[in-house]
């Protein structure tokens, strides 16, 4: 697992490719973050993962879904990762 960290460290030293698909990565990673949190009843945390997601990547749906259900506390909804 510390060598998955250290290429993710030096990826993002030294950065290869378009910047928007870093951005994109780095959505989905504060999205998964903030379904992890908002599992364990986390849900300010939660938010604040998901609000950062949407700024990366502020069209996408599935994040937007998300922020809805973890602002009701998982009432009634199923959240993506």
């Amino acid at each position: 697992m510390e060598d998955g960290i250290e290429i993710i460290l030096e990826e993002r030293a030294n950065p290869v490719g378009s910047c928007s698909a870093h951005a994109r990565e780095d959505a989905r990673a504060h999205n998964a973050l903030a379904v992890a949190l908002a599992q364990v009843r986390h849900f300010q945390q939660a938010l604040a993962a998901l609000e950062v997601a949407r700024r990366l990547e502020p069209n996408n749906t599935l994040f937007n879904s998300n922020l809805t259900c973890v602002e009701r506390h998982l009432q009634g909804c199923v959240l993506t990762p």
